[in-house]
C-alpha cells in the first residue's frame, strides 16, 4: 500500500496476519526519518496501522 495519511505523510507498506494476529510495517517516503512495525496477538488490522500511522506521525 501507498498512501497519504489524513495529516499528510506519504507512507508505504504491508499489512497481514494470521489466525489470530494482525502485523503491519510501514516507512514514510516524504522524509527518509522512519520505519514502523506493530503486531498484535488477536489484533485487528487498523489498530496495527493506526499504530504505525502515530509512530511515523511522531518523526
Amino acid at each position: 500500500m501507498i498512501g497519504e495519511t489524513t495529516s499528510g505523510e506519504l507512507i508505504a507498506g504491508h499489512t497481514g496476519g494470521g489466525p489470530g494476529s494482525a502485523v503491519a510495517v510501514y516507512h514514510r517516503l516524504d522524509k527518509r526519518t522512519a520505519t514502523a512495525a506493530a503486531f498484535e496477538p488477536d489484533g485487528a488490522d487498523a489498530t496495527v496501522e493506526a499504530t504505525c500511522v502515530g509512530l511515523l506521525g511522531q518523526q
